[in-house]
């Protein structure tokens, strides 16, 4: 019976297209190294705007995920400070993945890698000297410290000021001259009293300095380094700022311990962040806004490695949003997006639909013309064959005069 042939085709479809997509997983899995090997993004953190943008992670998105180990992945600070212009989905850095304590799958940037050694370090970025270096100038009776903070700014954070305390730890008062930048100042210090000079390196805020401290006629030179001005320590190894973070080039403020005893704990690992939460979410404290996961409850603590799960590669828009349908999780899906779905379904299912209905029948019914045509000329071409051998007959046959 007919039906029994189109249940047999109808299950050979299935099976065909269930061996399509088993052989498409197996090839996403071998690449990724993880399972699943993609995800569907169902919030707008990562979004740069309102509005659904190729190239951007925006909600109802499909990303594949790479299995890549900590040391491999690029955060921003890295990638910004080493000028390779290393950007994906609209920024510096990669897009991680990660499982945080809350046991929600998260995917945001990887801002920064810090760890904990006697204080806080950013890894590919020169806080090479994050404690305060101490020097000293040795006098008959005692010696003037000088105590400074390479990396560190007490001060204003807008002139980049490099502060440094210098002590004397003398009897008798004492001459001290601070040289910097061509300048010269003279002060008297009393015995056990200290001043504080700010180097203000703000016309230049990157490179190599150098300033003198003098007692008489002993000089002490300390040599120091100022990174790139887009990051610094705006107090001691408490706050870092980042400035012109993101879309809208905000000041990114991260807060590794405050009075209020509210700290991240110290350890190793990566600071995250949802670029649109920077963009719209963030807090604004004193000198930044405050927006990186570990400042907040999306994840209290460092995204240590073997909380990583991959970095984001690739990116097929739209299509996740017929899982967030499903699941009624429309709510942050731009409204874009939605559209580019419905109009992207009426071209996959519409084009064959097309093709079967209208394109094969007119190809065939041509197919089947030309072949009519074929035949109708073999058989004129016969024709004129018989007739020419008929005439050719008549002429043999006339009777000779």
């Amino acid at each position: 019976m007919d039906w029994k042939r189109e249940l047999i085709l109808f299950a050979r479809d299935i099976g065909t297209a269930a061996a399509i997509m088993a052989i498409i997983f197996g090839i996403l899995y071998a690449y990724s190294g993880v399972w699943p090997p993609i995800v569907v993004i169902e919030s707008s953190s990562m979004q740069h705007g309102s509005y659904s943008q190729f190239g951007i992670i925006d909600t109802g998105d499909i990303v594949l995920v790479k299995s890549t180990p900590a040391d491999k992945v690029v955060t921003y600070v890295e990638a910004r400070f080493s000028h390779r212009d290393y950007k994906t989905y609209g920024d510096y850095g990669d897009v991680i993945i990660y499982n945080a304590p809350s046991g929600d799958s998260i995917i945001h940037r990887a801002i920064l890698y810090a760890y904990y050694d006697n204080g806080w370090h950013i890894r590919g970025y020169p806080f090479t000297d994050d404690e305060r270096m101490e020097e000293k100038i040795p006098l008959s009776d005692g010696d003037i410290a000088i105590l400074y903070y390479p990396w560190v700014s007490n001060s204003s954070v807008q002139d980049y000021t490099r502060n440094v305390l210098i002590i004397s730890n003398t009897s008798q008062p004492v001459s001290v001259t601070v040289s910097f930048e061509g300048e010269s100042r003279t002060y008297n210090l009393r015995p056990n009293g200290h001043i504080t000079y700010s180097l203000k390196v703000y016309e230049k805020p990157g490179g190599k300095y150098s300033f003198k401290v003098g007692v008489g006629n002993q000089w002490k030179t300390i040599k120091f380094n100022v990174a790139n001005s887009f990051m610094e320590w705006v107090k001691p190894q408490q706050w870092l700022l980042i400035h012109d973070v993101g879309y809208l080039k905000k000041d990114l403020l991260i807060i590794f311990g405050n009075p209020n005893g509210n700290e991240i704990p110290k350890g190793e690992g990566f600071i995250t962040m949802g670029d649109y939460n920077l963009a719209t979410r963030a807090d604004y404290q004193s000198v930044g806004y405050v927006a990186v996961d570990q400042n907040s409850n999306i994840c209290p603590k460092l995204v240590s490695p073997d909380m990583l799960v991959g970095i984001a590669q690739g990116e097929l828009p739209w299509f996740g949003i017929i899982k967030l349908f499903f699941m009624g999780n429309m709510r942050d899906v731009p409204a874009n997006s939605v559209y580019c779905l419905i109009i992207a379904l009426i071209i996959i299912i519409g084009v064959p639909m097309v093709i079967d209905n209208l394109a094969i029948p007119i190809i065939k019914a041509r197919f089947a013309k030309g072949e009519e045509n074929e035949e109708e000329d073999e058989e004129k071409k016969e024709d004129d064959e018989d007739k020419g051998e008929n005439t050719q007959e008549e002429v043999n046959e006339e009777p000779s005069a």
